[in-house]
Protein backbone atom coordinates (compact mmCIF):
# COMPACT_ATOMS: atom_id res chain seq x y z
CA UNK A 1 0.00 0.00 0.00
CA UNK A 2 1.42 4.01 -0.79
CA UNK A 3 1.91 5.92 2.19
CA UNK A 4 0.44 9.58 1.15
CA UNK A 5 3.35 12.39 1.44
CA UNK A 6 2.51 15.57 3.01
CA UNK A 7 2.43 17.13 -0.32
CA UNK A 8 0.47 14.54 -1.50
CA UNK A 9 -2.23 15.54 1.11
CA UNK A 10 -2.16 19.59 0.65
CA UNK A 11 -2.54 18.95 -3.17
CA UNK A 12 -5.44 17.20 -2.70
CA UNK A 13 -7.06 18.96 0.05
CA UNK A 14 -6.40 22.59 -2.75
CA UNK A 15 -8.31 20.11 -5.06
CA UNK A 16 -11.47 19.09 -2.49
CA UNK A 17 -11.17 22.83 -2.10
CA UNK A 18 -11.11 24.48 -5.26
CA UNK A 19 -13.47 22.22 -7.66
CA UNK A 20 -16.78 23.01 -5.23
CA UNK A 21 -16.08 26.97 -5.83
CA UNK A 22 -17.56 28.00 -9.11
CA UNK A 23 -20.81 26.06 -8.18
CA UNK A 24 -20.97 27.96 -4.60
CA UNK A 25 -19.96 31.28 -6.69
CA UNK A 26 -22.38 30.25 -9.76
CA UNK A 27 -25.51 27.94 -7.89
CA UNK A 28 -26.32 25.98 -11.09
CA UNK A 29 -25.71 28.30 -13.70
CA UNK A 30 -23.27 26.38 -16.06
CA UNK A 31 -19.88 27.64 -15.33
CA UNK A 32 -17.99 29.22 -18.26
CA UNK A 33 -14.58 30.69 -19.07
CA UNK A 34 -16.24 33.74 -19.14
CA UNK A 35 -17.70 34.20 -15.52
CA UNK A 36 -14.96 31.82 -14.15
CA UNK A 37 -12.21 34.54 -14.98
CA UNK A 38 -13.71 37.13 -12.41
CA UNK A 39 -13.35 34.21 -10.12
CA UNK A 40 -9.30 33.88 -11.10
CA UNK A 41 -8.66 37.07 -12.99
CA UNK A 42 -6.77 39.67 -10.79
CA UNK A 43 -6.38 42.23 -13.02
CA UNK A 44 -8.06 45.00 -11.23
CA UNK A 45 -7.49 48.57 -11.92
CA UNK A 46 -6.03 50.27 -8.90
CA UNK A 47 -4.56 53.73 -10.06
CA UNK A 48 -5.91 56.35 -12.32
CA UNK A 49 -3.61 58.85 -13.98
CA UNK A 50 -4.07 61.66 -16.36
CA UNK A 51 -0.75 64.02 -16.44
CA UNK A 52 -2.38 66.53 -18.54
CA UNK A 53 -4.86 68.05 -15.92
CA UNK A 54 -2.55 66.77 -12.88
CA UNK A 55 -4.96 63.54 -11.71
CA UNK A 56 -2.75 60.49 -10.32
CA UNK A 57 -5.29 58.71 -7.76
CA UNK A 58 -6.48 55.57 -6.24
CA UNK A 59 -9.33 53.62 -7.96
CA UNK A 60 -12.01 52.20 -5.80
CA UNK A 61 -14.62 49.17 -7.01
CA UNK A 62 -18.08 50.12 -6.77
CA UNK A 63 -21.55 48.40 -8.04
CA UNK A 64 -25.04 50.18 -8.08
CA UNK A 65 -27.12 52.08 -5.37
CA UNK A 66 -30.76 51.04 -3.98
CA UNK A 67 -32.09 53.51 -6.32
CA UNK A 68 -30.16 51.45 -9.80
CA UNK A 69 -27.69 53.98 -10.61
CA UNK A 70 -23.59 53.62 -10.31
CA UNK A 71 -22.77 54.53 -7.00
CA UNK A 72 -19.68 57.35 -6.20
CA UNK A 73 -16.66 57.31 -4.50
CA UNK A 74 -17.55 59.21 -1.09
CA UNK A 75 -13.75 61.04 -0.91
CA UNK A 76 -13.00 63.93 -3.07
CA UNK A 77 -9.29 62.68 -4.14
CA UNK A 78 -10.71 58.55 -5.20
CA UNK A 79 -12.52 57.82 -8.68
CA UNK A 80 -14.28 55.05 -8.75
CA UNK A 81 -14.87 51.85 -11.25
CA UNK A 82 -18.12 50.61 -12.01
CA UNK A 83 -17.31 46.78 -11.26
CA UNK A 84 -20.24 45.22 -13.09
CA UNK A 85 -19.07 46.41 -16.29
CA UNK A 86 -16.03 45.51 -18.46
CA UNK A 87 -12.45 46.51 -16.53
CA UNK A 88 -10.22 48.90 -18.38
CA UNK A 89 -8.88 47.48 -21.62
CA UNK A 90 -11.30 44.76 -21.91
CA UNK A 91 -14.04 45.14 -24.85
CA UNK A 92 -16.93 47.23 -23.65
CA UNK A 93 -16.83 50.67 -22.02
CA UNK A 94 -15.22 50.87 -18.95
CA UNK A 95 -16.73 53.37 -16.34
CA UNK A 96 -14.56 55.22 -13.84
CA UNK A 97 -16.28 58.68 -11.98
CA UNK A 98 -15.11 61.09 -9.79
CA UNK A 99 -16.04 64.08 -7.55
CA UNK A 100 -15.44 67.63 -9.93
CA UNK A 101 -16.11 69.50 -6.87
CA UNK A 102 -16.41 68.88 -2.95
CA UNK A 103 -17.63 71.24 0.01
CA UNK A 104 -15.92 73.91 1.23
CA UNK A 105 -13.45 73.99 -1.83
CA UNK A 106 -11.88 70.95 -1.10
CA UNK A 107 -10.13 69.86 -4.52
CA UNK A 108 -11.51 66.76 -6.22
CA UNK A 109 -10.00 64.28 -8.40
CA UNK A 110 -12.19 65.38 -11.18
CA UNK A 111 -11.80 69.05 -10.96
CA UNK A 112 -9.89 69.89 -14.25
CA UNK A 113 -11.60 67.00 -16.23
CA UNK A 114 -13.42 69.59 -18.39
CA UNK A 115 -9.66 70.97 -19.36
CA UNK A 116 -8.75 67.46 -20.59
CA UNK A 117 -8.76 67.65 -24.92
CA UNK A 118 -8.61 65.16 -27.61
CA UNK A 119 -5.74 63.16 -28.01
CA UNK A 120 -4.84 63.53 -24.20
CA UNK A 121 -3.69 60.05 -22.93
CA UNK A 122 -5.11 58.33 -19.61
CA UNK A 123 -3.60 55.82 -17.91
CA UNK A 124 -5.19 52.82 -15.51
CA UNK A 125 -2.64 51.05 -13.63
CA UNK A 126 -3.95 47.60 -12.23
CA UNK A 127 -2.66 45.39 -9.22
CA UNK A 128 -0.11 43.44 -11.18
CA UNK A 129 1.22 46.72 -12.52
CA UNK A 130 0.21 46.53 -15.82
CA UNK A 131 -0.80 49.95 -17.07
CA UNK A 132 -3.49 50.04 -19.76
CA UNK A 133 -2.94 53.67 -22.15
CA UNK A 134 -6.32 55.44 -23.22
CA UNK A 135 -6.51 58.25 -25.49
CA UNK A 136 -9.71 61.38 -25.31
CA UNK A 137 -11.88 60.85 -28.33
CA UNK A 138 -14.50 63.37 -26.89
CA UNK A 139 -16.17 65.03 -24.42
CA UNK A 140 -20.16 65.37 -24.08
CA UNK A 141 -22.09 67.17 -21.25
CA UNK A 142 -25.77 64.82 -20.41
CA UNK A 143 -28.41 65.81 -18.56
CA UNK A 144 -28.53 63.37 -15.36
CA UNK A 145 -32.14 61.75 -16.25
CA UNK A 146 -31.14 61.14 -19.72
CA UNK A 147 -30.63 57.48 -20.85
CA UNK A 148 -26.70 56.50 -19.89
CA UNK A 149 -26.40 53.66 -22.49
CA UNK A 150 -24.10 55.47 -24.78
CA UNK A 151 -21.68 55.54 -21.34
CA UNK A 152 -22.07 52.15 -20.18
CA UNK A 153 -23.01 50.03 -23.09
CA UNK A 154 -20.89 49.52 -25.97
CA UNK A 155 -20.32 46.58 -28.34
CA UNK A 156 -17.25 47.42 -30.04
CA UNK A 157 -13.95 48.47 -29.35
CA UNK A 158 -12.13 49.04 -25.78
CA UNK A 159 -13.17 52.06 -24.36
CA UNK A 160 -12.37 53.96 -21.18
CA UNK A 161 -15.48 56.80 -20.14
CA UNK A 162 -14.75 59.03 -17.34
CA UNK A 163 -17.67 60.95 -15.76
CA UNK A 164 -17.96 63.86 -13.29
CA UNK A 165 -20.58 66.24 -12.23
CA UNK A 166 -20.73 69.88 -14.44
CA UNK A 167 -23.20 72.47 -14.59
CA UNK A 168 -25.21 74.29 -11.45
CA UNK A 169 -25.33 72.70 -7.72
CA UNK A 170 -28.92 72.23 -6.77
CA UNK A 171 -29.17 72.33 -2.75
CA UNK A 172 -32.57 70.75 -2.97
CA UNK A 173 -31.39 67.41 -4.41
CA UNK A 174 -27.91 67.35 -3.66
CA UNK A 175 -27.01 67.06 -7.01
CA UNK A 176 -25.76 68.95 -10.53
CA UNK A 177 -27.72 69.51 -13.17
CA UNK A 178 -25.83 67.75 -15.83
CA UNK A 179 -22.63 65.08 -16.19
CA UNK A 180 -19.47 65.51 -17.72
CA UNK A 181 -18.16 62.27 -19.70
CA UNK A 182 -14.98 62.18 -21.36
CA UNK A 183 -14.84 59.47 -23.89
CA UNK A 184 -11.46 58.14 -24.43
CA UNK A 185 -10.28 54.23 -26.68
CA UNK A 186 -7.55 52.09 -25.96
CA UNK A 187 -4.21 52.78 -27.47
CA UNK A 188 -3.22 49.32 -28.64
Amino acid sequence: MHKLSTLDIVVIAIVLIILPLPFFFFGSKVVTTTNLRYLVKAEVPLRLSIPSIGVDTDIIKVGLTSAGAMDTPKGPKEVAWYELGPKPGENGASVIAGHSSWSNNIPAAFDNLPKLKVGEKVYVKDVEGKTTTFVVKSSRLFDPKADAGIVFNSTSGKHLNLITCAGVWDEATKSSSKRLVVFTDLVE
